[in-house]
């Protein structure tokens, strides 16, 4: 990271505004890059002459706030379910909001896990008053 901080002027728009930051990213071509698959990912996807030695260990902070924002959407799926569709399971309400808004991101070992993990959502009941009582 110090190196990318090496790129961005401290007063620079990319170090005050996470867009920016963001945009910086993509013109760097690094916003795939996630620390751990980066030998994998650097080695699959970029010209030898194009890696920069801070993207081996680099973690992009556009990858996160997407990742984050498949989890808003997600988490807003499930409570518009919750309040629209109020005769339904929690289960289920948490399933059809899990493949509006992750699944098409996710693996079929990772959907096939989300579904067995939706089928222990426990009741609406409990669960709102587990939200109520915080």
């Amino acid at each position: 990271m110090a190196e990318v901080q090496k790129l961005i002027a401290a007063d620079s728009a990319e170090a005050k505004f996470v867009q920016d930051f963001c945009q910086f990213e993509k013109t760097q071509n690094c916003q795939g890059l996630n620390k751990d698959d980066n030998k994998k990912l650097l080695s699959k996807n970029y010209k030898k002459a194009d890696i920069k030695d801070w993207m081996k260990k680099y973690e992009s902070t556009s990858r996160i706030l997407y990742r984050g924002c498949w989890l808003f959407d997600f988490v807003h799926t499930v409570f518009n379910g919750i309040n629209t569709r109020r005769g339904d399971k929690l289960f289920k309400i948490a399933q059809d909001a899990y493949k509006t808004a992750l699944a098409p991101h996710h693996g079929f070992v990772l959907k096939k896990v989300a579904n067995v993990a939706m089928n222990a959502c426990v009741k609406k009941e409990k669960f709102m008053a587990g939200i109520i009582d915080q």
